[in-house]
């Protein structure tokens, strides 16, 4: 009962840091519509209106390493049919300060050319 009971506890502790880090990525991602902010913590991910739909994107195989941080970037069409090819710019870095008065800190940016998704004898 006893191991029940501290499992429950570091379980709850853990969606409690989850909840804090989605209602933080949702605040930020309320101000603006040209881009998304997507916190590793959320777990969740975050939608965006561009030139060729909505896209929903998440941040998965989250690992920490001696540089900080890795993970992959997965961008999805909202109904998940296949995407035409696309290109875009990824910043990152961190966010320092509160939600309502931040600063971007270590911002780095990289340009990503994504390859047409669609079967062959669609058109991209």
């Amino acid at each position: 009962m006893k191991h029940s009971v501290s499992t429950l506890n570091q379980e709850m502790t853990q969606l409690n840091k989850e909840t804090v880090k989605i209602t933080q990525q949702n605040r930020l991602n309320a101000k603006i519509q040209q881009w998304v902010y997507l916190l590793p913590g959320a777990k969740t991910p975050a939608r965006l209106e561009s030139q060729i739909g909505t896209l929903r994107m998440s941040l998965v195989n989250i690992t920490p390493d001696a540089d900080g941080t890795t993970l992959t970037l997965r961008i999805q069409g909202e109904s998940n049919d296949p995407l035409p090819a696309f290109s875009g710019t990824v910043e990152y870095g961190q966010i320092q300060g509160t939600i309502d008065n931040f600063q971007e800190i270590n911002v780095q940016n990289q340009l990503i050319n994504a390859p047409c998704q669609r079967p062959r004898p669609q058109r991209c």
